[in-house]
């Protein structure tokens, strides 16, 4: 998983330059008007930024499937066993110092 999402990010990072030289060529082809050359090429790197948005929204919806399915405890449940944890760890302390003596 990990080196997919690198390679994603990677690709992110390149992609304003390839879209430059995909706009370049299309202008020098004729196919795109060089005074239209910018707002193309915001054009098709928000296209990609959606896309992006995309991948991440279905990758955090696949790991908290993932999470679920596997019962991964919530961050809630770990604070509450933080705090259970501590509640006895008082009770221990409050025990030690007030030993009781047999009967």
């Amino acid at each position: 998983m990990y080196t997919v999402m690198k390679k994603a990010v990677m690709a992110g990072l390149g992609v304003r330059v390839i879209v430059n030289q995909v706009v370049d060529d299309l202008v020098k082809k004729g196919e795109a008007a060089p005074d239209k050359q910018a707002a193309k090429v915001r054009e098709i790197v928000e296209a990609c930024e959606q896309s992006v948005h995309k991948v991440e929204t279905a990758v955090k919806a696949g790991a908290c499937s993932v999470a679920r399915a596997v019962r991964m405890p919530t961050r809630a449940d770990v604070d509450a066993l933080e705090r259970k944890i501590q509640e006895l760890a008082q009770k221990v302390d409050a025990l030690s110092r007030n030993p009781r003596t047999p009967s």
